[in-house]
């Protein structure tokens, strides 16, 4: 587009023709299998952090399957009949082609080796990762060639627009605008702690108990149980907005006299990661804040629907479980 173009005001998306239509959606099916690929190498990486390298290897062979799926996406053929190397010859840039079959190939030969260590699954990361560059880098040239619709026209416009206009409410100082949709106030809500009380069982509403979010400053949440309960996995959903900083403390389950039954603080360690980090079975919607050794983990709600969730084992008998962390005020830091 010229820059001429980029004045024009259009508020209603263009209507695609029938080719462009297909060209959106195989834009859209690269991304959605690329996503799932990236979310496998996460899981993969998580494994690794923990030192579970034959789990890794197990997810590192689902990978090395599904590595071809954007790029069969990205040109509509079908998964079951080609084979990853044939599918980066798809790509019509050798350069790039090239990266990804040397990477590839480099992935098949590690998994050859029977057990795996810590340098079989660094060395596999690594590999997927130049292959994920390689395949965003060829998915941006396709975007702005064989794949371009009006429709990214239309973005692209809107977007220049939206900086234009962002640029020039900073310019005359308008902060108050920018720290509110950058640091938004701790709304008041609900906190929501689920629990299971069978081995195989999932998180549902029927086991759900919650209490009033305190939005600043240390609070010890307690959620008592009446008759005791025995307990197996734990989650804590902290609240239920997006881009707000918490700092979680520590966790203490006791029974119905007081007895501590099973306490622990998220400490960070000096390898930077969280102390007996085997015991979070997983971290939904947080993006990680400051590591600091000796200090409280830090974590910023990346969703409306951010939680943790912990699993220490069956714990008999419960009459109490108390959770404290404390949550940001608006100018997204902790004064200690």
């Amino acid at each position: 587009m010229q820059w001429k173009d980029y004045l024009k005001i259009q508020i209603l998306k263009p209507t695609l023709d029938e080719s462009e239509n297909e060209k959106e959606l195989r834009k859209i099916k690269f991304n959605e299998s690329f996503e799932e690929n990236n979310s496998k190498l996460e899981s993969i990486e998580m494994l690794y952090n923990n030192s579970k390298f034959q789990d890794s290897k197990i997810l590192i062979q689902v990978l090395n399957e599904d590595i071809k799926n954007p790029i069969l996406q990205l040109h509509e053929k079908e998964k079951s009949q080609i084979k990853p190397n044939e599918a980066f010859q798809l790509i019509q840039d050798k350069s790039i082609s090239e990266i990804c079959i040397k990477e590839y190939s480099t992935i098949q030969e590690i998994l050859k080796i029977v057990k795996f260590d810590s340098k079989e699954v660094e060395d596999s990361i690594s590999s997927f990762q130049k292959i994920f560059d390689s395949m965003q880098k060829y998915f941006k040239k396709e975007k702005i060639g064989s794949l371009h619709t009006s429709l990214d026209d239309y973005k692209k416009r809107i977007f220049v627009q939206s900086s234009v206009l962002i640029f020039l409410l900073l310019l005359f100082g308008i902060t108050p605008i920018k720290n509110k949709i950058k640091y938004p106030n701790v709304q008041n809500g609900k906190v929501e702690f689920f629990y299971t009380t069978q081995p195989d069982e999932n998180f549902h509403t029927g086991n759900l108990l919650t209490l009033d979010l305190v939005p600043q400053g240390w609070h010890t949440y307690s959620f008592k149980f009446t008759p005791s309960k025995n307990l197996y996995k734990l989650r804590i959903d902290p609240l239920t907005q997006s881009k707000i900083k918490i700092q979680i403390k520590e966790i203490r389950i006791l029974d119905n006299k007081g007895k501590i039954l099973k306490e622990r603080d998220l400490l960070i360690g000096n390898d930077l990661r969280i102390k007996n980090y085997q015991e979070i079975e997983s971290i939904h919607q947080f993006k990680t804040g400051k590591m600091i050794p000796g200090k409280y983990v830090e974590v910023i709600s990346d969703g409306n629907d951010p939680h943790i969730s912990f699993n220490f084992g069956v714990l008999h008998s419960v009459g109490e479980v108390q959770i404290t962390y404390r949550v940001a005020k608006g100018n997204f830091k902790f004064t200690d």
